[in-house]
């Protein structure tokens, strides 16, 4: 038997391991394809653009990116049964190869209005990667998914600099790989749900939806379009004042590292903990006006170091952008796919306004920063609520539930609500304490009570301040503490 249970955790464990070796080889993939298409300062502004057509075919691929993110929308279920073919998505991740052929190839560097519809067409397909990807992620566990996010970003970035290194002709050709191996790495065994079939909250008189557009996580997406429309414009402006490419490109490159190996590290000790993305964000969006401010104040002067921190911000931005819609999709009744959808449409969509905004506004800059770090406030304010980001850790598994034991002639429900009623839980945040104790997550919890996933996050936050413990490691650990005896 003992060993039989070995066996059992050795699988399970090497199961784990090879599921994340390859969420991490397949959010690389793509993250990998945006720094080398996008990342340039080729890709910002006129004056320092050695290819000028590679701004066309950036905003090209963003503006038809968060057009395709709308009929996503708009029309979710029949999005939902295109999403559900394999070939569909294999044949999207050959098509963005495609693509990318034709703005990175020497072979097309003369026509330019081929290197532009290259750019649109990695815009309409790249969110078919986006959404696979971004539902897989969506399947694991808090932790796993703040680890996994930051390993992929970290070797994204390592080969951003590696590339560097190389041959140019051996650059162009990776970039166009990299969405093959995207899709070529996604694990054919995994059965994935779109909601095809589903109807909620009256969708049925809408035949082409399976969800209401009005219940989708919009405050989420317009906090992001606000950041990312700043951004966008911090990057033109900065791409303008900073002549120094060499210095300024190490200095994005070491910048990303660093705070990339700082999110390696939290997920590495997160290890079940609870944690509120919200505050992060609200860390990095003080910066990201600081840097606007101090551009508007000392101009050239200081560009490179102001690059530096730009760069810093947007990056912890977009990991934690990505944790955010996976717990999302992970907690809340959404349908993956939209959660995404209104996520990247969001980022997509704030960094071409942004960007569009920042060249109009370059005689303007002292009121695109005000105008700039007021929305900012008003973001930090109201868009990105603590129950809206919080992560929570996961309910117990069957292993370890087999090891809380109850007193003789009590069932399991009444040990919980006695450990309840001994922690002070008010009768919601009991009930909740229950379903959570006997393995059911979130989502299970949302339909059985008829209450948001917000209102979920709300009770379990005041659970872990009743019971004094900050880790999922910790309520199990008072869960054994007590079996086996009754309390009172």
């Amino acid at each position: 038997m003992g060993d039989d249970g070995i066996g059992k955790n050795g699988k399970r464990h090497m199961k784990g391991t090879r599921q994340g070796i390859i969420v991490i080889l397949g959010l690389f993939t793509y993250w990998a394809w945006v720094y080398l298409s996008f990342n340039t300062t080729s890709s910002m502004n006129w004056s320092a653009s050695t290819n000028p057509t590679l701004l066309w075919v950036h905003l090209a691929s963003m503006i038809l990116g968060v057009l395709t993110y709308l009929l996503m929308i708009g029309f979710s279920r029949r999005t939902s049964l295109l999403l559900a073919s394999r070939r569909l998505f294999v044949g999207a991740g050959f098509l963005m190869a495609l693509g990318t052929a034709f703005y990175a190839l020497p072979v097309f560097s003369e026509l330019s209005l081929l290197q532009v519809v290259g750019g649109a067409l990695t815009g309409i397909v790249s969110p078919w990667i986006v959404i696979y990807w971004g539902t897989l992620c969506s399947k694991l566990e808090p932790h796993r998914i703040v680890l996994y996010t930051a390993l992929s970003f970290l070797a994204a970035n390592i080969v951003y600099i590696g590339v560097s290194f190389l041959p140019g002709l051996v650059d162009e050709c990776l970039l166009v790989i990299l969405p093959i191996g995207s899709v070529l790495l996604f694990p054919r065994s995994m059965k994935i749900e779109f909601g095809s079939g589903m109807f909620i909250n009256g969708g049925s008189s809408r035949p082409y939806r399976i969800f209401p557009v009005s219940n989708l996580p919009w405050n989420i997406g317009i906090g992001l379009f606000v950041v990312m429309t700043v951004y966008g414009g911090v990057r033109v402006f900065l791409g303008m004042l900073n002549t120094q490419g060499g210095a300024d490109w190490w200095a994005t490159t070491l910048a990303i590292c660093a705070v990339t190996l700082v999110f390696v590290l939290w997920g590495l000790f997160f290890q079940g903990k609870d944690a509120s993305l919200g505050t992060v964000y609200k860390v990095a969006l003080p910066l990201l006006a600081t840097t606007l401010l101090l551009i508007v104040i000392f101009g050239q002067e200081f560009a490179s170091y102001l690059s530096l921190l730009a760069t810093a911000c947007n990056v912890t931005i977009e990991i934690l952008t990505w944790m955010l819609l996976a717990d999302l999709a992970r907690t809340t009744k959404t349908p993956v796919f939209l959660v995404f959808a209104v996520g990247r449409m969001a980022v997509q969509g704030g960094m071409a306004a942004g960007q569009l905004l920042g060249w109009f506004f370059l005689p303007y800059m002292a009121a695109f920063a005000i105008v700039s770090i007021f929305a900012l406030m008003l973001v930090m304010g109201f868009m990105f609520k603590d129950e809206d980001t919080l992560m929570v850790f996961e309910a117990p598994t069957r292993h370890e539930l087999e090891s809380i034991s109850v007193g003789s002639g009590e069932s399991v429900e009444e040990h919980l609500r006695a450990i309840a009623n001994h922690q002070g839980l008010s009768p919601r945040e009991t009930e909740i304490f229950i379903y959570w104790a006997t393995g059911h997550g979130s989502r299970y919890i949302q339909d059985k009570l008829v209450i948001s996933s917000a209102t979920v996050k709300t009770h379990v936050r005041h659970i872990y301040e009743k019971c004094d413990v900050h880790s999922r490691a910790e309520i199990i650990s008072l869960l054994e503490e007590t079996s086996g005896s009754r309390i009172g």
